[in-house]
C-alpha cells in the first residue's frame, strides 16, 4: 500500500516524524488530493469528506475564526498530537490555492 503514496512523503513520515513502518498511514482514495490540513488528513485516512464539510461549515458559520486543525481537535476529529503532527508536513507551496498549514491551527 505505500507503494501508492509519493517516495518523499513516506521518507518525510519516517525520518522527520519518527514513524515506524507499521505506522505509517495507509492512503485513502483520496491520495492524490490537494495540500491543505484537511486534504492531508483525508489522505491519510484520519478525517471523511463527512468531518470534513462539517469543521469547514463551522468555520463558515463562526467567520473562520477558528483555525481547521482547532475545530477538527474540538469535535474529536483529530487528536491535538495528529494535528501537530500533519502541521509538520511540508506544503509545497507553488500550486495555486494552496495554503501554509502552519497557518491552520494556532500555535497551542
Amino acid at each position: 500500500m505505500l507503494a501508492t503514496q509519493p517516495a518523499p512523503f513516506i521518507e518525510h513520515l519516517k525520518s522527520r516524524l519518527g514513524l515506524n513502518p507499521d505506522e505509517l498511514p495507509e492512503p485513502g482514495e483520496w491520495a492524490d488530493a490537494g495540500n491543505t490540513i484537511g486534504m492531508l488528513a483525508l489522505r491519510m485516512n484520519l478525517l471523511t469528506v463527512e468531518q470534513i464539510d462539517q469543521v469547514l461549515e463551522i468555520q463558515e458559520r463562526e467567520g473562520t475564526a477558528r483555525r481547521f486543525g482547532e475545530v477538527a481537535e474540538s469535535l474529536g476529529f483529530l487528536s491535538h498530537r495528529q494535528v501537530a503532527r500533519l502541521l509538520a508536513i511540508p506544503i509545497d507551496q507553488s500550486g495555486p490555492g494552496t495554503r501554509s498549514a502552519a497557518r491552520l491551527v494556532r500555535p497551542h
